[in-house]
């Protein structure tokens, strides 16, 4: 008595991908691939049947990379940000310290002030 033979599933994907394209009849992929065409209805319908959970399972593992990586990203984030805010800090005393206050004037600049209140005709009345 034969022992049936067992396929492995790279196979049976391969037959019932070119079943589904449609370009020879399952008699012809039968004779091709040396199976029995009701094979390839049965690995076709389980194909069909299963297509949901491959996009399910798809779905779950990235819903898991997703709750993996979370924590990383705002590890990283919060790594960023506090890196950001200790260089800014630091460039902040170190301008202080070097410089002394700064004031909130720069004369330096040559700006011109006009008073306009005379020469409008109108007397600034300093309330």
């Amino acid at each position: 008595m034969s022992k049936r033979k067992q396929h492995h599933p790279k196979f049976k994907a391969k037959v019932v991908l070119e079943a589904l394209k449609g370009e020879k009849t399952v008699s012809q992929l039968a004779s091709r691939f040396g199976v029995h065409p009701t094979m390839i209805h049965q690995w076709k319908r389980a194909l069909l049947e299963g297509a949901s959970d491959v996009f399910e399972r798809l779905l779950s593992a990235a819903v898991h990379m997703n709750d993996q990586f979370c924590p990383l990203a705002a590890a990283i984030e919060f790594a960023l940000a506090q890196h950001f805010l200790c260089s800014a800090r630091m460039q902040h005393k170190k301008r202080i310290h070097t410089k002394g206050p700064q004031p909130l004037l720069d004369r330096s600049h040559n700006v011109k002030l006009v008073d306009r209140s005379a020469s409008a005709g109108t007397a600034h009345t300093g309330h």
